[in-house]
């Protein structure tokens, strides 16, 4: 009896491990084919069918992006190889007639030829994979186990956070969330440096003939490290994989992932200080992600819908106070100067003052709008980056808490809080968290606060708030020439300059120019973008000037009367 009990065990055990794993290949095809060719393997419901779904967006960017437009041709097929008959139901889902078969294998191939941080790749040099972008899931089962196969012809190195066996090459993880989170670099052409913080592994993987000094990088980031997690008092990874893509052109991109980053930076040169200064940055934010979006997550995003929008009015709060955190780390790192970190907030400051899209578009509203508004594809002047925002607001609450609390709470206690109560414990954190956590660590209401600043578009007094620091705010009168004011943005060079903004209500705005209008002169003087400041300081406001552009081809002029700027468009130092 007990034997029989035994084998009745193993058969279920067996029965359920082929019931819930799904197995995953992908073989890449010829580097300049740019095609990876990709096999799902599942076990079959007790469904007529079976619905085999690529996702439409990707964590990280918080607009759709419609992965679907690189699947090439898609084929299904019994244990026995025999074709089964799909249709597609919507533009990312296959669904495949099952009829009485025990699994089911997609077989499709993946165009791979975008390069960035967050896209999947592939060339004659590497394999870059970001599983979220080109590997399907079947809706309803993302939770069961996962595991990944990769053919590597040449036995290039490999990189990733996930676990992998190297005897089998198999990637394997507890579900699809945790694989398409985790990208996967396989290259003769990467670098791999490896350290530790305490118990806790790191691995800097670098792709790019570019010189570097791998101990002062280790250095550094052992400093941002240890500086990011006392904040939260926890490491939570048991490992963590920087990937770097160094390159020769402009590029500051980086994508966040729960045990890694991926990042593509340059134009690379680790002896000048300003590019070393951005590698950092990026780094640093990147890595902050690892608790505050990766762990400590809005519960919309928590196990999300790949297939559409999830809605969520907290993106400032993750993006937003991630960037006010990223030079104050570095500062606390000793990575940054006094003087710098201060000129970077100034900086800061000025563009959050310029930008009259604050005026328009709350904080909420423009992470709850991302999914149609992210990265600049918005009309002019309706919106305020919720990263440059949401910065100011961490400034904001950070210096607010301060005061209430005669300096004995801060920010770092909201986010130990929010760590404590939601990331550690694994449960997504409601959208009124935020403010709950302000409150609780301060002992006082923040209703206004938020009212004004988070779900409103009162614009933050940074003189009021940064007194609590002991700071001055002066202005930068030299530095402006901002006797006078035209509410202008220029673009270009002295061969062509094109008007990119034109503030609302602005001189230039009542004058009638435009975005897109060519400058070709003013008052009969060719005037362009690099001197176009200088040419302003022999005027004072109130006089008139006669501004010529080309607009649809024919030349038009424009009277423009100078006032006196704005206090708020004065720059600070």
């Amino acid at each position: 009896m007990k034997i029989l009990q035994l084998f009745l065990g193993i058969i279920l055990l067996f029965s359920q491990i082929f019931a819930q794993d799904i197995h995953y290949t992908i073989t890449a095809n010829q580097g300049n084919s740019h095609i990876l060719s990709i096999e799902m393997k599942a076990s079959a419901s007790q469904n007529e069918f079976i619905d085999f779904r690529i996702p439409s967006w990707r964590p990280g960017r918080y607009v759709m992006q419609n992965f679907a437009r690189n699947v090439i041709k898609f084929e299904a097929f019994n244990e026995s190889n025999t074709a089964l008959e799909f249709k597609k139901t919507d533009k990312d889902t296959w669904r495949v007639q099952t009829g009485s078969s025990q699994s089911v294998t997609a077989r499709y191939d993946y165009y791979a030829n975008e390069f960035d941080a967050g896209n999947t790749y592939l060339n004659d040099r590497e394999i870059y994979l970001n599983p979220i972008t080109c590997l399907m899931y079947i809706p309803g089962r993302e939770l069961e186990p996962v595991d990944l196969f990769i053919e590597n012809k040449m036995q290039w190195p490999v990189a990733s956070a996930l676990d992998y066996d190297a005897h089998t090459g198999i990637f394997s993880a507890p579900d699809y969330h945790e694989l398409a989170d985790n990208p996967i670099v396989i290259s003769n052409d990467l670098s791999r440096i490896e350290f530790s913080v305490g118990s806790h592994p790191l691995e800097i993987i670098l792709l790019g003939d570019y010189w570097y000094d791998s101990q002062k990088i280790v250095t550094d980031f052992k400093h941002i490290v240890e500086q990011s997690s006392a904040i939260f008092n926890d490491i939570p990874f048991k490992k963590y994989v920087f990937f770097f893509h160094l390159v020769n052109y402009r590029s500051g991109h980086g994508v966040e992932h729960k045990n890694s980053t991926s990042i593509v930076t340059g134009p690379t040169d680790f002896h000048d200080t300003k590019f070393y200064r951005e590698f950092l940055g990026v780094t640093t934010h990147e890595f902050f992600h690892l608790w505050n979006v990766e762990r400590i997550r809005p519960a919309a995003l928590w196990h999300p819908d790949y297939a559409t929008e999830n809605y969520s009015e907290t993106i400032w709060f993750f993006e937003g106070v991630t960037s006010y955190y990223t030079p104050l780390i570095l500062r606390q790192a000793e990575l940054l100067t006094p003087d710098k970190f201060l000129k970077e907030t100034a900086s800061a400051i000025n563009q959050y003052n310029k930008n009259y899209g604050r005026k328009v578009t709350s904080a909420a509203q423009s992470s709850f709008e991302s999914w149609t508004h992210a990265f600049g594809n918005t009309p002019p002047n309706s919106q305020l980056t919720f990263y440059l925002n949401g910065k100011m607001i961490g400034l904001g609450l950070d210096l607010e808490i301060r005061h209430r609390t005669e300096n004995k709470k801060s920010l770092d206690d909201v986010m130990r809080y929010l760590w404590d109560n939601y990331g550690k414990k694994e449960i997504g954190m409601p959208e009124q968290a935020i403010q709950e956590a302000v409150e609780k660590i301060s002992a006082s209401s923040f209703d206004d606060f938020f009212k004004d600043y988070v779900n409103g578009t009162k614009s933050l007094d940074f003189v009021h708030f940064l007194k609590y620091a002991g700071i001055e705010v002066q202005r930068d009168l030299k530095k402006d020439s901002s006797h006078v004011y035209t509410g202008l943005n220029l673009a270009g060079d002295k061969t062509q300059t094109t008007i990119r903004n034109v503030l609302p209500h602005s001189p230039a705005w009542d004058a009638g120019l435009d975005i897109g209008d060519i400058l070709i002169a003013i008052d009969g003087r060719h005037v362009y973008k690099d001197n176009f400041s200088r040419y302003l300081q022999r005027f004072q406001p109130g006089d008139s000037l006669h501004f010529s552009v080309i607009r649809n081809e024919y030349l038009r002029v424009f009277t423009l009367v100078l006032q006196p700027p704005p206090t708020e468009m004065q720059t600070i130092k």
